[in-house]
C-alpha cells in the first residue's frame, strides 16, 4: 500500500488512485453526470484521504495567504491567451490525431483555437480563473498538483481549451504557482475515465489510459 509522502514523490499514482475510489464509490455523480463541482468536490476528498494531512487539498482556492496582502492565487486571462499561443501546434497535433478530448464535427480546430483567442483578446486582462483542485500547502509556496476536469460533451469546446490554458499556466516556469504537475480529466457519460492529459513545464503529454487506471491500491 502507497504511504502519504510516497504519493508527493509520484504524483500520477495519486491520481490514478483517487480516480480510481471516485470511480468505485461514487458511481451516482458519475453515471448522471451531476455538476461539475459535484464531481471536482469528491475527487478532493479522496485525494485528501490518501495524503492523510500531509499538506492541503482544496478546490476553486483564491488567495495566496503567505504573501501580504493576500493576493489571488488565480491566473490571469492575459496569461492564458499567451500559455494557448504556444501550445497551440500541441494541440492541432492531438485533433488531428484524433486523441483531442472534443472534435466537434465539421469544426476547423484552427478557426476555433482563433475563435478562443479572439474572446479571451478583450480588455478584460486582468480577469481570473480559479483551478478546480490543488494539492498544496496553505500559507506556503508549495505547489504541488493543479487538477482541472470536465465530462464528455461537444459544447463544453471553449471551456476545454481554456482549462489547457490553466493547466499550463500554472505549471509554466515563469508562473508564480509553479504547480510541479497538472491533470486534465475526462470522464465520459458512462462514467469512466477518457482521457488523462498530464502538464509539467508549461506542456501537456497524453497519459496511456490503460497504465493510468491500473489499480495500485485496495480501495478502503
Amino acid at each position: 500500500m502507497v504511504k502519504p509522502a510516497e504519493y508527493l514523490e509520484n504524483p500520477d499514482a495519486l491520481v490514478r488512485d483517487a480516480v480510481r475510489r471516485l470511480v468505485e464509490k461514487d458511481r451516482l455523480i458519475l453515471e448522471n453526470q451531476l455538476w461539475e463541482v459535484c464531481l471536482t468536490h469528491r475527487l478532493a476528498v479522496h485525494l485528501e484521504r490518501l495524503l492523510d494531512g500531509i499538506c492541503d487539498v482544496d478546490c476553486e482556492y483564491n488567495k495566496q495567504l503567505f504573501v501580504e496582502g493576500h493576493p489571488e492565487k488565480q491566473v490571469k486571462q492575459k496569461d492564458l491567451r499567451a500559455r494557448l499561443e504556444e501550445v497551440r501546434p500541441d494541440i492541432l497535433e492531438q485533433y488531428h490525431g484524433g486523441t483531442h478530448p472534443f472534435r466537434p464535427v465539421g469544426v476547423n480546430p484552427e478557426r476555433y483555437i482563433d475563435g478562443v483567442m479572439g474572446a479571451l483578446n478583450t480588455n478584460e486582462e486582468e480577469k481570473e480563473f480559479r483551478p478546480d483542485v490543488i494539492v498544496h500547502q496553505r500559507g506556503t509556496q508549495k505547489n504541488f498538483v493543479v487538477i482541472e476536469a470536465k465530462w464528455l460533451r461537444d459544447y463544453e469546446q471553449k471551456k476545454v481549451l481554456l482549462d489547457i490554458a490553466k493547466l499550463c499556466q500554472l505549471t509554466h516556469p515563469d508562473s508564480q504557482l509553479k504547480y510541479k504537475l497538472g491533470y486534465f480529466l475526462v470522464f465520459a457519460a458512462s462514467g469512466a475515465l477518457h482521457l488523462v492529459w498530464r502538464f509539467e513545464g508549461g506542456k501537456f503529454t497524453p497519459l496511456s489510459l490503460e497504465s493510468f487506471t491500473v489499480p495500485q491500491t485496495p480501495v478502503i
